[in-house]
């Protein structure tokens, strides 16, 4: 048994991993699909967002939604419980965003340099093109493909 010393022990222990977050942040924009997910994720695999969701189902942190469908139609969101972290996934956001304007401006970020901030919106935008459920996702969230 996992002995917790703090309470920050035991949520980093039900956020842990490198995709869980992710998935957290996708779904606080609404229901999503697996497929969604992994159109929204690159480089998660299915096996391992199956193995994520059912974790965080666990937790109670996320709700499966099961459609009585032919195909079958399966959808996750964010539970209740699970809703009190967007403000937290909000809040990474927003320092994520200082963290890189912070490096730069002390020079310390060398991988965001004007080439490679173009060479990663024509890798997204080759993405978006090449990748159907991407753009439909995008689509249903409101967001347009940048031109």
């Amino acid at each position: 048994m996992v002995e917790y010393h703090t309470s920050v022990d035991f949520c980093l222990d039900a956020l842990a991993g490198k995709w869980k977050v992710l998935i957290l942040s996708h779904l606080s924009a609404g229901q999503r699909r697996l497929t969604d997910i992994l159109a929204l994720t690159p480089g998660l695999s299915r096996r391992v967002l199956i193995r994520e969701l059912r974790e965080l189902e666990a937790d109670a942190v996320v709700t499966r939604l099961d459609f009585d469908e032919k195909p079958p139609r399966v959808e996750y969101e964010l539970s209740e419980h699970g809703k009190a972290l967007e403000p937290i996934i909000h809040a990474m956001h927003e320092w994520g965003l200082d963290h890189i304007r912070h490096l730069q401006e002390n020079q310390e970020l060398d991988m965001l340099t004007a080439e490679s901030i173009d060479a990663l919106h024509d890798s997204l935008q080759d993405t978006l093109q090449n990748n159907p459920e991407a753009r439909e996702v995008l689509a249903a969230d409101g967001i347009h493909e940048a031109s």
